[in-house]
Order: structure tokens, then C-alpha cells, then sequence
């Protein structure tokens, strides 16, 4: 169903990645021609979007959730330049041809239907049933917003008592990432918890208008602290934290199996990138190649980045460890030359097929 959020809060609660600036390190680009800058462009965002997709797939497997497919938006000049861009993308000259049936050009030429791209003529958004009955609204509506909880009857109907229990919801959400100040929903209630609720809200609260003696009445925090916490333990739903002890002496081993690699399509190397993060303003270095010392052979890369988990016992699992890296290596070599897999597997901090073998390993 379609949904709607506010860009910059879904940045915030950690629900989109933060937008970024990616450059190669100390790269000086006097004396290229706009096309080679452009084709370099290109390619250092398909190492990255490569990489992405690696964490991605390593993530949703530690975590056990849907895989997430990330993609590229390249922004062209015009509609001729699209098109030139599709043309070069679909080329064998591009990563030898990779990405021939990888790639789209959505313009306003286009229909939409040959994208399978559906046009919507209004967007329907749904707030929790508890933050309606609060007052929330959604941020940001245009004229073709719907709010589907529009019907919810609030508990508080004056605007300064939905203010202040709208705060209320807030500093008692910040309170998840304290469980031991409130172990359980329940802990809410206890009266050092309401008292500190309390007080973050006070300290919060601005009345929007000045406050007039007999004339403005004052909100009833506290009262209304107490009635909204009592509406969040009653229907929220809590998750709670398990710890499993086993008993007894605990053995572990590790049966062979085939790898999934599919996800691993790692480009050669280049250079250094440097990212800077539009949303926070920091920067960091992003090494993709590294260059000097080479293992005996390919293997002793992935093995020995298996090694460094404390949950991978080389002396009792050395021959599936080499078994798993010749699945890998062979995989590599499957598309890229041996020389630019030496490159792949050298990646300095990139090895990210190691981390993707110790997940499927722990399946």
C-alpha cells in the first residue's frame, strides 16, 4: 500500500540511508575530458553499489529479514544524454556487459508502462491507531493526501492537552533504549519514572500563546502524563528480551554446503573514495584497492578472514573453511580474469565476502 514519511525523520530514526557525497581521495580531474570524468563517475558508483549490495545481503541474513536490493539513480542532462548513458551502460565496453539487462531510462518521454512504473493520483497515509487517538497528524499532507485515521476519535480534545501528551509520547519512546530504568511496559507507571516523564515534559512544553491569569488555562501535565502513559502500556505490544542458557555441555560443528554468491559481483578495484555525508556533514575514506603484499593463494584471503571470527574454529574446520574459499574464489573467477580477482580479493577492509560466508556458515 502506498505510505508516505518525512524524508529528514526517516534519516533520523535510521529507516533511510543518509544521502552522501562520494569523491576519490585527493583526485585532481585537470586534464580529463568531460566524457572520461563521466565514465569514471559511472564506474567508481558501480563498485560502491556493488559493496552495498554485499552488506545489504549480509545484514538481512545476521538479522533474518527480507533481502533489500539496492539501486543506482543516475541523473542525466537531458533526454538525449539518458539515452546515451542507457546505450553505454548496455555496451559489452561496460563492465563487459554486466549490466545489459540491469538498466532502465525513465524520462518524461516515457510512458511508464514499459518501466512497470505505476502513476498514483493520491497518497494514502496511515498513522498508528494510538498516535491518532493522540492528536498526530501527518507531516507535510498536499491536496491529494488521504489520512486514513482521520476518524480516530482523540482521547484529548482541547489542542493544549494534545500538545503535551504528544510530548508525553515522545519522552516516553526515548525511554526503549533504557531498559533498566523500565525494564517492562508496566515500569512506566512507577512513580520515580512518571516524576522524570514529567519533569522532560514541563521542560518541553512552550505554551503557543502567553499565558493570561483566569483567562488561559494551564494544562494539567501531570493528569495528562499519567492518562497517556496508561493508553501506551494499554496498546502497545512489547518485545520481549529472551536470553537462552543452554545446559549442559554444548558442542558445535559445521556440515559443508554450497554458498550463495549470487549477490558478489565485485568490479576491479580503483582508488580511495572519500565520502562526505550530506545529512550529519561528516567525511571518511572509503578504501577499495590495495596494492603490495599477496597470500600464497587466493583462498588464504577468505580464510583468513573467517579466522578472525571468534566463532570459527580453523585447527577442527580447516578443510570446509578451504572448501567455502575455493567456492568463492572460483566464483570470482567466473567473471573477472585472475589478475583482477588477486585485486578483488586484496581489497583492503572490503572483504566482504568473508562476512557473508560466516553468516550462511551460522544458518
Amino acid at each position: 500500500k502506498p505510505f508516505r514519511a518525512h524524508f529528514g525523520k526517516t534519516m533520523d530514526d535510521g529507516f533511510v540511508k543518509q544521502p552522501a557525497v562520494v569523491t576519490r581521495q585527493d583526485f585532481n580531474p585537470k586534464g580529463m575530458t568531460p566524457e572520461a570524468l563521466e565514465e569514471l563517475k559511472l564506474q567508481d558508483g558501480v563498485r560502491m553499489h556493488e559493496q552495498t549490495k554485499v552488506l545489504l545481503e549480509t545484514y538481512a541474513r545476521e538479522a533474518d529479514v527480507n533481502i533489500v536490493k539496492p539501486f543506482v539513480l543516475i541523473i542525466a542532462r537531458d533526454i538525449t544524454h539518458a539515452k546515451q548513458l542507457l546505450d553505454h551502460i548496455q555496451s559489452d565496453g561496460f563492465f563487459a556487459g554486466r549490466y545489459k539487462t540491469k538498466v532502465i531510462q525513465v524520462d518524461s518521454s516515457k510512458t511508464g508502462a514499459e518501466e512497470d512504473v505505476e502513476q498514483t493520483t493520491a497518497t494514502v497515509v496511515s498513522e498508528s491507531n494510538l498516535k491518532a487517538k493522540l492528536g498526530f497528524q501527518p507531516e507535510q499532507q498536499t491536496s491529494s493526501t488521504q489520512d486514513a485515521g482521520k476518524d480516530t476519535v482523540p482521547v484529548f480534545l482541547k489542542p493544549e492537552e494534545q500538545r503535551v501528551a504528544q510530548i508525553a509520547y515522545n519522552v516516553i519512546k526515548m525511554l526503549e533504549a533504557k531498559p533498566k530504568q523500565v525494564p517492562t511496559m508496566e515500569a512506566l507507571n512507577w512513580s520515580e519514572n512518571q516524576s522524570s516523564i514529567v519533569q522532560d515534559v514541563i521542560a518541553l512544553y512552550k505554551p503557543q500563546q502567553m499565558e493570561i491569569e483566569g483567562i488561559v488555562e494551564t494544562p494539567d501535565i501531570a493528569a495528562i502524563v499519567s492518562q497517556t502513559t496508561n493508553l501506551m502500556v494499554r496498546e502497545m505490544i512489547p518485545i520481549p528480551r529472551i536470553l537462552v542458557v543452554p545446559k549442559g555441555e554444548v558442542k558445535t560443528w559445521f556440515e559443508p554446503f554450497t554458498l550463495e554468491l549470487g549477490t558478489l559481483n565485485y568490479p576491479v578495484p580503483s582508488k580511495d573514495l572519500w565520502v562526505h555525508n550530506l545529512h550529519t556533514g561528516k567525511g571518511e575514506s572509503v578504501t577499495v584497492s590495495n596494492a603490495g603484499f599477496r597470500e600464497a593463494r587466493m583462498e588464504d584471503y577468505v580464510v583468513g578472514g573467517l579466522v578472525d571470527f571468534d566463532d570459527v574454529a580453523y585447527d577442527s574446520n580447516a578443510n570446509l573453511l578451504y572448501d567455502l574459499a575455493t567456492q568463492t574464489v572460483k566464483h570470482f573467477l567466473g567473471y573477472l580474469p585472475e589478475e583482477e580477482v588477486w585485486q578483488v580479493l586484496n581489497q583492503k577492509g572490503s572483504r566482504r565476502e568473508v562476512v557473508q560466508e560466516r553468516q550462511q556458515l551460522r544458518r
